[in-house]
């Protein structure tokens, strides 16, 4: 009886972003937050990412940069043309002179958005929910990033996105038990790279070829997370339907980055592959 019980418990245990980097399973499908719920509030801004986090998103994406006094803030571009009242080059402002600036609000409401830290984002009350940095910096730059993650001890909650070997390096030296994730391409290479950056999670291309279920499959003996993104061709379409995501829940990856992630949580719901 007593093996039964700790067995039951087992399958009703909530399966957690750690526990999927941990031991990847298709009992259920996680869902990023791309840069926050940017339908609701400006991309990489407090509002959108505590909204990400109160509707259950398990991750949310977001984007790191660094001022010219060396202070980790958020923002997707180099320049901060697009998502600001501002202009110019997000390295040639310090962090005071950013804060005089306002994020893009098409929704206009009553409040209004400044660029947030990293560090305001780290505070934030998670639960068991991640946070994936999407690095595009310097190796100097990533020092900055690091030391951040390191004092707020958020180590333990967050996924590198990486690019180059040289970051994972970094990150492996400071932090030997981070989360890493990179995009591995379907090329004969790809074991070599599997063995060379040692991700925790694969993040599968944007075209079709990236995203074969042949592919998939030679993936899955790794045990790796699978990561796909949803983004660009299927975000879209999800306003008619729903169910546009079936085809990625059916080529069994583990999580999904969308810009609608309430939408997204509402399918993956009806299918009974979330929480």
């Amino acid at each position: 009886m007593f093996l039964l019980s700790i067995a039951a418990f087992s399958q009703e245990k909530p399966i957690t972003v750690r526990s999927m980097l941990l031991a990847p399973t298709n009992d259920v499908v996680l869902v990023a937050a791309h840069r926050g719920v940017q339908s609701s509030f400006p991309e990489n801004s407090i509002a959108g990412i505590q909204r990400a986090l109160d509707i259950g998103a398990d991750i949310v994406e977001i984007d790191v940069r660094v001022t010219k006094d060396e202070i980790a803030v958020l923002m997707h571009d180099d320049d901060i043309d697009r998502t600001t009242n501002g202009s110019g080059s997000l390295n040639k402002f310090t962090f005071a002179e950013l804060q005089s600036f306002r994020l893009v609000d098409t929704l206009v409401h009553a409040q209004e958005f400044k660029i947030p830290t990293l560090e305001d984002v780290l505070k934030l009350e998670t639960g068991d929910a991640f946070f994936y940095l999407d690095l595009k910096n310097s190796l100097k730059e990533l020092d900055v990033i690091l030391e951040k993650v390191m004092e707020m001890k958020a180590s333990d909650r967050v996924i590198f996105y990486v690019k180059d070997y040289g970051s994972v390096r970094k990150i492996r030296k400071l932090m030997p038990d981070a989360f890493i994730m990179k995009k591995v391409y379907h090329t004969p290479e790809f074991k070599n790279d599997l063995k060379k950056f040692t991700p925790n999670v694969i993040h599968l291309g944007d075209n079709q070829e990236e995203r074969e279920v042949v592919y998939i499959s030679e993936l899955k003996p790794y045990n790796k997370v699978l990561n796909v993104n949803s983004i660009k061709k299927t975000d879209p379409l999800a306003r008619q339907s729903m169910d546009v995501y079936s085809e990625l829940v059916q080529k069994k990856v583990n999580v999904i980055l969308t810009d609608y992630p309430e939408i997204l949580l509402k399918y993956l719901r009806s299918i009974e592959k979330h929480k």
